[in-house]
């Protein structure tokens, strides 16, 4: 493999990983993208679109992540739904 092709592998597992635990969250609160997106970045379009393969920073990342790591701390789990 050539080093472009490592990053873009990189890139691509960041950008799942991200995702899975978007989609985990969402499963667990019944939470919608766009309401995770708008209260962690004030862009309710954020999942949506990197998972339509819009780019996004590692500051961005993290700033997601910070709120998501808060989020599950905070908000219960739907009826039914195992944490």
């Amino acid at each position: 493999m050539d080093q472009q092709t490592e990053h873009e592998l990189s890139e691509d597992a960041v950008r799942a990983k991200l995702l899975e635990r978007a989609d985990s969250f969402a499963a667990r609160t019944g939470y919608s993208q766009s309401r995770m997106s708008e209260e962690a970045l004030r862009d309710s379009k954020f999942l949506s679109d990197v998972r339509s393969g819009r780019n996004f920073t590692v500051k961005t990342m993290q700033k997601f992540l910070d709120w998501l790591e808060g989020a599950e701390k905070a908000v219960p789990s739907k009826a039914g739904v195992a944490a």
